[in-house]
């Protein structure tokens, strides 16, 4: 598993170079976009099959929030883990969705930055006038595009996924790396071909996720010291 400071350095770098990226060329929202769209609307919204996969990734992340609060009331009060997690990665897994998807994203930036949707906006049929990610608006008034509740709530999704992988075979298989990211992708990826949140929106949720994951991270997931060892006694002669 590669090491915190090494993820820290790889956040960093993919903050910057997204921010750089969708400021100095903004059009390559609406581009991603438009490989979505039929010229009069986004199909794929209307995809049973696709709907019902949002659903199940969106059921999935809500599973999460009540594992963990559930999984952190358990291991307290019986003091064993609980799907072998312990009282201290409910507590971190709880916490990163309370902060991440709950109070930065859906609380903070959806309801204040206003950014219209792609949807809504007049290169796809819309009213609503196109902004940049990082560019506050006025376009919308809540429950705007900038950043994606649903993004988020994957990213979680995956990185739970992760922390019980490693939990359980103590390293992280092509398997359970394969699972989460196909979870994030899928939750993510249909929110824009839905019509529903630009790709900047999805990958920026994805870092302020898994930021707050790397932010809290040694608060909860700090590993065990070893015991001491036991010395012998000085007036004890030890064995030859």
């Amino acid at each position: 598993m590669p090491s915190r400071d090494l993820l820290i350095r790889a956040w960093f770098v993919s903050l910057a170079v997204s921010a750089v990226v969708f400021s100095a060329f903004p059009e390559v929202d609406q581009a991603a976009s438009r490989m979505f769209w039929d010229g009069v609307a986004f199909p794929f919204a209307k995809d049973p099959l696709l709907q019902m996969l949002r659903e199940v990734v969106w059921f999935l992340s809500l599973a999460t929030v009540l594992a963990a609060v559930v999984g952190l009331i358990i291991a307290i009060v019986t003091g064993r883990t609980v799907a072998y997690l312990s009282a201290r990665c409910w507590a971190f897994l709880l916490t990163v969705n309370l902060l991440g998807p709950g109070l930065v994203v859906n609380a903070g930036l959806k309801s204040y930055w206003g950014r219209a949707r792609p949807d809504q906006i007049e290169a796809f049929g819309g009213v609503k006038t196109f902004t940049p990610a990082l560019i506050p608006s006025d376009q919308c008034m809540s429950n705007c595009s900038f950043t994606s509740g649903e993004a988020a709530s994957s990213m979680a999704l995956a990185i739970a996924v992760l922390l019980f992988a490693h939990r359980l075979r103590g390293r992280l298989s092509v398997w359970s790396i394969l699972a989460a990211s196909v979870l994030a992708l899928v939750g993510s990826g249909l929110r824009v071909a839905f019509g529903r949140h630009f790709l900047s929106d999805v990958l920026f949720s994805w870092l302020i996720v898994v930021g707050v994951a790397l932010a809290i991270g040694p608060i909860f997931l700090r590993p065990r010291l070893p015991s001491p060892a036991l010395k012998p006694d000085a007036g004890t002669p030890s064995e030859a």
